[in-house]
Order: structure tokens, then sequence, then C-alpha cells
């Protein structure tokens, strides 16, 4: 889980915010955020990494369930 200003940031920045954080466990193929914009207590970030070593790490650290070869991150507000 991840907390973050849900209410003032952007998807633009959302994405750049979760790429940021897992980064730290190696390259980031791509993240996708998915926000219903009437409700901001929690979005998903479906994020992709480039290696499967990689991808556990964020799973172990930072994800809450696997999907296929994509970790899902809940995002909370901050």
């Amino acid at each position: 889980m991840i907390k973050l200003d849900l209410a003032h940031l952007s998807r633009e920045d959302l994405e750049n915010a979760v790429m940021e954080r897992c980064s730290q466990f190696g390259s980031v193929s791509q993240v996708v955020i998915v926000q219903d914009s009437a409700n901001y207590t929690f979005a998903l970030a479906a994020v992709e990494m480039s290696t499967a070593a990689e991808k556990m790490a964020v799973l172990r650290n930072l994800g809450d369930s696997l999907v296929d070869d994509t970790v899902v991150i809940r995002i909370e507000q901050q």
C-alpha cells in the first residue's frame, strides 16, 4: 500500500509517484492508475516490472496482490 494525496494529484502525478516508489526495486515497465473520479479515498495501481525478481520485490514491499505479471498496489488518501 502507498499513501498519496489522491484528492489533489493528477493521474499523471499519481503514476509518476508510484513509478518513483517502485523504481527502488528495479526497472518499471508500466504503471496504470485505476481510480473512481468521484471517490478519492483509494485508487489502484497496476505495475509491471522488467524482471520476475523485481516484480516479487515490489509485491513484498508495496503490493497487495498479483494478477498474471502485474502487481496491484492499493493507494490510499494520505
